[in-house]
């Protein structure tokens, strides 16, 4: 029942789009994740993609009068408020008696700040979740500080943060928190930021921070590389998968 309201994916992987699935199966569905998931799901991800889908649509074009789609209307993303809380009360529940959760997904939904301070301990906490992926979700440089604040560099492996309302003023904050990492063959190995949100200068300097080495040096391999297969991205990992 789970895998028909969940996105296709992986058979250990779930991603709901609360836009689609309807109100009435809200409460089963947490009640039913809050068991399944300890020790069934690898990565669980939660979006509103169709109704943001729909709202992007018609903030473009101004002719666009096609009505609320009945199924989106119905949904649990229109019907209940309080969903966003919900999924980190529900992640705070799994993650801390889970050893298979690895990754948590999260896209196109409204978090308030003390729902990301809450993610970063409930992650910071969990001996399994090595990866976050966060798209278009409305951070502002405000909340992804605090995100950082309270993740710890030596648990988690990659954060994925692309389209999320951030720009090069948090740089700093996301070169501190790749430095507190204490091992670098373990914690934080990677860190993806949106090509249209940081320059070019700025992501370079994430990848030496990683890498425990100067801008200076990525850009000489980037340059070797780019004679080798001319390839202008090659030094970066690709964001474009979303």
């Amino acid at each position: 029942a789970l895998k028909q309201l969940s996105q296709k994916g992986p058979d250990f992987s779930y991603n709901f789009d609360l836009s689609t699935i309807d109100a009435n199966f809200y409460e089963p569905l947490f009640r039913k994740l809050q068991r399944f998931a300890i020790n069934n799901v690898t990565s669980l991800g939660f979006n509103c993609s169709q109704l943001s889908k729909y709202e992007e649509t018609r903030k473009r074009d101004t002719q666009y009068t096609s009505p609320l789609p009945s199924y989106i209307e119905s949904s649990i993303a229109y019907k209940k408020s309080h969903y966003a809380r919900n999924i980190i009360e529900l992640l705070s529940f799994v993650a801390p008696r889970s050893n298979t959760l690895q990754e948590i997904r999260l896209s196109y939904i409204l978090f308030r700040r003390e729902h990301i301070e809450r993610l970063a301990t409930i992650i910071s906490s969990s001996k399994s979740i090595k990866s976050l992926v966060l798209f278009h979700i409305p951070l502002g440089n405000e909340k992804i500080r605090a995100l950082l604040n309270g993740l710890n560099p030596n648990n988690i492996k990659h954060i994925t943060i692309i389209s999320c309302d951030i720009n090069g003023a948090c740089i700093e904050d996301i070169l501190r928190f790749i430095r507190r990492r204490m091992d670098k063959e373990n914690g934080i190995q990677s860190f993806e930021v949106s090509s249209s949100e940081f320059c070019d200068a700025d992501r370079r300097r994430i990848v030496a921070a990683l890498s425990n080495c100067e801008p200076e040096e990525i850009v000489g391999a980037y340059q070797k590389s780019n004679q080798i297969n001319n390839n202008n991205e090659s030094i970066f990992t690709n964001t474009n998968k979303y």
